[in-house]
């Protein structure tokens, strides 16, 4: 029996080293490797787990997004990420869909839509839960434990808007 325990909050992938030898000295060896992810508790310990400033507005590797939509959306702060909020129209009315850590105490997230760019409401809140109704069509957990894809819908008919616009704003408590 081969048992593995990790403590405290670290991440990253460790290499590991499996060396079985029998009574009549024959041996087998294997090589893998662990991915351990944590959930971040709080603004400031994602910072420093990446090395970067305990700034929410910083933008350190250049890809537009700041630091604290990277922190809400699970994404690496130091690598142009590629897991972004994404616009699908292939329904009666549009739909955004992203990762969000949703049990962050210090985070709002809302999705906001407008069908001229220049008034916007609100169709989702992270403050107004995660049950579907309304325009929250669904939360399914990703396979890292701590991440929900949240698809949201605009609320306007395509027939009746064909020009929309949808946003995700990210603030701190």
């Amino acid at each position: 029996m081969l048992r593995l325990e990790a403590t405290g909050e670290a991440t990253g992938t460790v290499p590991i080293l499996v060396e079985a030898t029998d009574l009549d000295g024959h041996s087998l060896s294997d090589n893998f490797s662990i991915t351990i992810v944590t959930e971040p508790t709080s603004f400031a310990t994602y910072a420093a787990r990446f090395g970067v400033p305990n700034d929410p507005l910083a933008n350190d590797d250049g890809d537009t997004l700041t630091a604290i939509v990277e922190y809400a959306l699970g994404l690496d702060p130091t690598t142009n990420s590629s897991n972004l909020p994404t616009v699908s129209d292939t329904g009666d009315t549009p739909t955004l869909s992203f990762p969000l850590i949703t049990d962050l105490d210090e985070i709002a997230a809302a999705v906001e839509t407008s069908i001229d760019a220049k008034t916007w409401t609100t169709a989702w809140s992270s403050r107004d839960g995660l049950t579907p109704s309304g325009n929250l069509v669904s939360v399914e957990p990703d396979d890292v434990g701590f991440l929900n894809q949240i698809t949201v819908s605009s609320g306007h008919d395509l027939a009746e808007h064909p020009q929309q616009f949808m946003r995700l704003r990210v603030s701190m408590d």
